[in-house]
Order: C-alpha cells, then sequence, then structure tokens
C-alpha cells in the first residue's frame, strides 16, 4: 500500500538531486564573447580565403591574382586555429556528465508510475460495493 507513496517520494528525490547536480558541478564557463567574436571572424576570413583559393584556381595564370600557394597556406593556418577554437566552444558547451538529464527523466518516470498507482488504489477503494 506505500509502494506507490515511495515510488513518488523516490522520484521527487531523484528529480531534487539532478537539480543539486546541475548546481554543484556547473558547465564551465570557459566561454567568453571574446572567443565567439573570434570564431566568428575566423569563419569569415576562412570563407573568404576559400572563395579566392578557388578562383586563383580558375585561373591559374602568374598574373590573375593571388598566389594559390599561399591562399592555401593561409587558409590552412586560419582554419586550424579556427578548429581549435570549435573544440573549445564545444567542449565548454557539454554537460560534466549526462547523470542530471537521466536522474531527471527517471525521476519522472518514477512520479508518473507511483502517481497513477496512488490514482489507480483511490479508485479502487472508492468503488468497492460497501457490504
Amino acid at each position: 500500500m506505500r509502494l506507490p507513496m515511495v515510488a513518488v517520494l523516490a522520484g521527487s528525490l531523484l528529480l531534487a538531486a539532478s537539480e543539486a547536480w546541475t548546481i554543484l558541478f556547473p558547465v564551465q564557463h570557459e566561454w567568453t564573447a571574446e572567443k565567439a567574436s573570434r570564431l566568428i571572424a575566423l569563419s569569415n576570413h576562412a570563407t573568404d580565403l576559400k572563395q579566392k583559393l578557388v578562383a586563383a584556381d580558375a585561373r591559374p595564370s602568374m598574373h590573375a591574382g593571388e598566389n594559390p600557394a599561399e591562399l592555401l597556406q593561409r587558409f590552412r593556418e586560419v582554419d586550424a586555429e579556427y578548429n581549435q577554437l570549435y573544440r573549445q566552444h564545444k567542449a565548454a558547451s557539454q554537460p560534466p556528465s549526462p547523470a542530471p538529464p537521466l536522474l531527471r527523466w527517471i525521476a519522472i518516470a518514477f512520479i508518473f508510475v507511483g502517481a497513477i498507482a496512488v490514482f489507480v488504489r483511490r479508485a479502487a477503494r472508492v468503488s468497492r460495493p460497501i457490504a
């Protein structure tokens, strides 16, 4: 008879634990506005270099503009820095572990199942004929 209430209580405790987890172990705030603007600037610069590289490859003349080898070297440097910053961004935006969402969903399941069981038992008690 107490099992449904225990399930609701356990679910509530797990829900509180998942919230406490996010407070105790927050996402690292290593990502700054300066890094975000640098990432955007690198992305734009890489796009410009790629367009110039495609145009230089389309006209392989000595007098056609910038040297494709130099453009390719600059593009690789910019792309390497962009990829490094992008990896930092991904690492900074990831939670420390998948525990809080897992705890949250388990808690919701416990509360839901426990509440359904409580309502079923109450309905069974109400619908029982009085003898």
